[in-house]
């Protein structure tokens, strides 16, 4: 008799002391987290990882920098594999779908952000990434080829380190400084590397528009498929929000919300035990059929093909 293959569920991981217990590191208020893996505390964390058979949503800004050594993991099904000197960032909005594994012989800082305080910092008035750097469908991670680069921000990361261990009056205010000054690095690092554009001071109502867009798409976008709920939150019109949509991004807004329910729902098929009917649920469709007809409208193929041919 054939054993049944083990559904894999997804955890929602909201607690840094739970992290903490695998990686060990610091944390502070609950909203930032860092460690500093070295062959003192990179085993116990690989035995405590490979634990983890399902997938893992963090809801969290994970940035790992990998100083020597090797990490292998997968992302949303894609397996990545990073070597020394390179620089990884993980949105919110992605999910651990493979097992973690560290070279014993490596040193990784990985920090931390809660979604809480990424949304305050980029409400203030500070260089701002394009709305490309919130597609829950981009995982930039690149190799940092300048020397000169790759100190600068390993010297971010040391200085935030050193003040997440420390017990001081002002310790708020060192990290919020530190970790703002990091951010900023990591933000450099990510538009040099990939070309993605930063806007500084005030933004056109345009650039608003599609930036709070792209946040309400990858908070809601499984579940909502219409426009014009986009458009009310938004507080403009349906024509008006596509019209802004298709000006700077060539796509409007329906193309935009069939993107990413097809980019999500590939990976929901791909994932082990799927089935259609449970995907087709998963993105509120109203059955099998209705969400068939979609995904072949935007792939020309349909559910059961794309799933045959993985």
């Amino acid at each position: 008799m054939k054993k049944s293959l083990r559904q894999k569920k997804t955890f929602l991981v909201e607690k840094f002391d739970d992290i903490l217990k695998i990686l060990g590191g610091f944390q502070f208020n609950n909203e930032v987290m860092m460690t500093r893996m070295t062959e003192a505390n990179i085993k116990r964390a690989n035995d405590n990882l490979q634990q983890f058979k399902d997938i893992v949503k963090l809801d969290l800004m994970t940035t790992i920098l990998i100083l020597e050594g090797e990490i292998t993991f997968s992302v949303n099904y894609q397996k990545i594999k990073l070597s020394r000197h390179s620089l990884m960032f993980i949105s919110p909005y992605d999910s651990l779908t493979g097992p973690t594994v560290m070279s014993q012989d490596g040193t990784y800082y990985i920090l931390m952000v809660k979604r809480s305080f990424i949304d305050k910092y980029l409400n203030e008035p500070s260089p701002t990434p394009s709305p490309a750097i919130f597609d829950s469908h981009i995982n930039p991670y690149f190799h940092i080829e300048e020397d000169e680069d790759f100190l600068r921000l390993k010297n971010s990361f040391d200085t935030l380190y050193k003040y997440m261990g420390e017990t001081i009056t002002l310790k708020e205010y060192f990290l919020k400084h530190s970790l703002n000054l990091l951010l900023l690095e990591v933000l450099n690092a990510l538009t040099e590397q990939l070309n993605i554009p930063i806007e500084t001071g005030n933004i056109p109502r345009s650039e608003e528009i599609i930036r709070k867009f792209m946040r309400l798409l990858q908070k809601y976008g499984e579940r909502e498929h219409s426009p014009s709920f986009y458009a009310e939150k938004l507080f403009i019109s349906v024509q008006y929000l596509s019209s802004v949509l298709k000006e700077h991004t060539r796509e409007n807004c329906s193309a935009w919300i069939g993107r990413h329910i097809t980019q999500k729902a590939k990976r929901l098929l791909m994932a082990p035990g799927a089935t259609i009917q449970k995907v087709a649920e998963e993105l509120n469709f109203a059955d099998q059929s209705s969400f068939g007809k979609f995904f072949k409208k935007h792939t020309g193929t349909t559910p059961k093909k794309f799933m045959n041919s993985i």
